[in-house]
């Protein structure tokens, strides 16, 4: 069953925006503050959002990509919609961390995104051998 949620204490944005726990904890505590958290609403929204990344990543000729950055992208995206599904001001509620600070596609720190490697599997589309040193 779909409910929104209110958090009474504003969230701070001053942690680790790559730690994924981290920021999608505070993504439902900043919605919740504003009144708006609603957690099948964000699933679906991050699904979609997250077959939007893998589709951008292959028609860029990505086989491979960083799991920092697809599930960064993957969140901004998803927050971008979620603030329009409730008719909040993205000028006034941004992106707390902006795209500058995007871990890039091939940001190996947390290996390989798995899931994306999966995806392409899944279509038939070719994906590259793990190497030593990209912490697949």
């Amino acid at each position: 069953m779909s409910h929104t949620v209110a958090v009474k204490q504003a969230p701070v944005v001053n942690f680790d925006h790559t730690d994924d726990e981290r920021r999608r904890l505070y993504i439902k505590a900043f919605f919740g503050f504003h009144c708006q958290w609603d957690e099948d609403i964000w699933q679906s929204l991050r699904d979609k959002a997250e077959s939007d990344v893998y589709s951008i990543l292959h028609a860029n000729g990505f086989r491979r990509a960083g799991k920092a950055h697809v599930e960064y992208a993957v969140d901004a995206i998803a927050y971008g919609d979620y603030a329009i599904e409730f008719g909040l001001n993205q000028s006034v509620h941004p992106w707390p961390w902006g795209v500058q600070m995007e871990p890039g596609v091939k940001d190996y720190s947390d290996g390989p995104s798995e899931t994306y490697e999966t995806w392409r599997r899944m279509r038939g589309l070719p994906t590259p051998r793990p190497r030593p040193n990209d912490g697949a």
